[in-house]
């Protein structure tokens, strides 16, 4: 057990060390300015993707993250000027998430990665790239620490966002939605009835 919470704390250390603030800042500039953001990640980059959409939304980003990669590149093909497709990719190859940025790009819209690998595929189709390089010594199809880092960097952008002097909808009630939905789960009394 301690192995694991050993390489997850590595992760975030190398994440921390390596992530390019100025790309980060201007990330963030970006997803705050954008129409809509389009998240897109395949495989076991799928999860931080789908965990970064609510998060987004609950700070007043118009989010879109489709789990099926034909929903992407119709998504894709949507996008404008005004907008910004965010990709993750642990080897910046997936040619899923190549194609969606791909017609992102000709779109358009901004190009956004979040990858393990500086070169990469993906990293030459996007204008700003945020290196999650944890995991490069993992042998596994399945990069723990490279997910560790990807959720890292997500969250640091949703976090900043909301810090954002110019987060426009800072107050659009996400906290009375929360609190709606947990008093709908309570159990009923007899004072309800």
């Amino acid at each position: 057990m301690d192995e694991s919470f050993t390489a997850a704390a590595e992760a975030l250390s190398a994440t921390r060390a390596n992530i390019d603030e100025g790309a980060f800042d201007t990330a963030v500039d970006l997803l705050v300015r954008a129409r809509k953001v389009l998240l897109v990640g395949n495989g076991f980059s799928s999860p931080p993707i789908q965990d970064a959409a609510l998060r987004f939304t609950t700070a007043g980003r118009s989010v879109e993250a489709p789990f099926d990669i034909l929903a992407q590149q119709f998504s894709s093909r949507l996008l404008s000027p005004d907008d910004v497709c965010l990709a993750v990719s642990y080897s910046g190859a997936n040619i899923h998430t190549l194609r969606a940025c791909s017609a992102s790009r000709d779109r358009g819209a901004a190009i956004i990665a979040v990858t393990s690998f500086v070169h990469s595929p993906l990293t030459r189709l996007s204008d700003h790239v945020l290196w999650a390089g944890a995991g490069l010594l993992e042998n596994d199809a399945d990069s723990f620490a490279s997910r560790v880092s990807q959720t890292a960097i997500l969250y640091a952008l949703h976090r900043a966002i909301l810090g954002h002097p110019e987060h426009r909808d800072a107050d659009w009630g996400a906290l009375e939605v929360v609190a709606d939905a947990l008093s709908e789960d309570r159990p009923a009394t007899e004072s309800d009835c």
